[in-house]
């Protein structure tokens, strides 16, 4: 079977609780099908510990990345995708 470079790209809003548990659950179902993969998560302004778990976990994952946004740049999704655009995705 072929396998694929895949990105996936995550908005994260005070999900402290959940976010070891949706890298695991994602790197478990692309598994099969990637040859590498990369996640990028961007928090969009959480009120929680997410951000501070983000940084942690993308220091620990290489295959991990983190965008924080402010609600300015939330607000607006073409500016999100220029950000996304500028980026090295796998592709």
């Amino acid at each position: 079977m072929q396998k694929f470079k895949i990105s996936v790209v995550i908005p994260i809003f005070d999900a402290e609780l959940t976010l070891e548990n949706l890298i695991k659950n994602i790197l478990a179902m692309v598994k099969p099908f990637a040859s590498s993969c990369e996640i990028i998560l961007i928090d969009d302004f959480s009120s929680d510990n997410s951000w501070n778990i983000i940084k942690s976990l993308s220091k620990l994952m290489e295959f991990l990345s983190s965008k924080k946004f402010t609600p300015l740049f939330i607000l607006n999704p073409c500016t999100c995708i220029q950000y996304l655009n500028k980026k090295d995705l796998i592709q």
